[in-house]
């Protein structure tokens, strides 16, 4: 089998490895919604597509820079996230991955581990479809509902939903205002999002150990009824520097309720909204 691989920074594969297992809160325990995935390798970018393990709630594409690839349409499956990172963690500054014969290698100054690994392993335990085929379905589901019209969401059907609200936040700011949810040892399943004369708000916790209410933007334009989203953002959230796009669509109608788009440099989640 001819090996797959590339070069790039430890820290930027870490990054990219944990947004896309995104380990969210549900239930009181933390959970991550991808357990293993396939990185595509395209000249001198990777990138993960994935569906968290409820196969409905959410999908989402991360991307990173590579130094060097082994070409463009190559693919290295992970067969569980957690390992790799663990893994990586005991490598230096830049690491080679590779992959062969059902064994990742990880290679960097002075060490090399190996891993098993195999695009046939379950892409969960609840699920008979492989990692293959999963990465392959989140493929396709985002590329039709994300990326042929990044202006609209695209329905399975062709339809297309215009967005509902918009507006532009800074991560770190989005993150703080997540991060207040944790106060007093509470566990951040989900975040209410509002808007009205033309302030965005987001609202975490509950009143017993403290309810927090959080002006993340001052000259919206437009309205935004309460929309309650979970799904672990804020671990997605606490690896991003700079602006992210929030789009909000109305999938009420078609069993989504006012769905979140979130996208920044190096990715893009599309979320639903939690069942209230």
């Amino acid at each position: 089998m001819q090996e797959a691989g590339f070069t790039i920074s430890k820290n930027d594969l870490i990054t990219l490895l944990k947004r896309t297992q995104r380990m969210a809160t549900i239930n009181g325990k933390s959970i991550p919604q991808v357990k293993g995935a396939i990185i595509s390798i395209e000249n001198d970018e990777i990138s993960t597509f994935s569906i968290v393990r409820d196969g409905t709630s959410s999908i989402a594409c991360f991307c990173a820079d590579i130094e060097i690839g082994s070409g463009e349409g190559e693919s290295i499956p992970v067969s569980d996230i957690s390992l790799l990172i663990g893994a990586l963690s005991k490598h230096s500054a830049e690491v080679k991955l590779t992959f062969a014969d059902n064994k990742l290698k990880i290679k960097s100054a002075h060490k090399q581990t190996t891993l098993q690994s195999s695009a046939d392993a379950q892409a969960f335990s609840h699920t008979k479809k492989t990692i293959a085929e999963w990465s392959a379905d989140s493929e396709m589901r985002y590329r039709h509902t994300i990326l042929s019209n990044p202006s609209h969401y695209t329905l399975k059907n062709g339809d297309k939903v215009d967005k509902a609200f918009s507006a532009i936040v800074d991560s770190a700011h989005l993150f703080n205002a997540i991060e207040s949810g944790s106060m007093n040892g509470q566990k951040v399943e989900h975040y209410n999002f509002s808007a009205k004369n033309n302030v965005l708000s987001l609202e975490v916790g509950a009143e017993g150990k403290g309810k927090t209410q959080t002006r993340l933007h001052t000259n919206v334009d437009g309205d935004l009824p309460e929309s309650v989203i979970g799904g672990g953002l804020d671990n997605v959230l606490r690896t991003v520097d700079g602006e992210v796009d929030l789009d909000f669509f109305d999938l009420t109608p078609h069993g989504g309720g006012m769905s979140l788009r979130l996208s920044f440099n190096g990715g893009c989640i599309f979320q639903r909204e939690v069942h209230k």
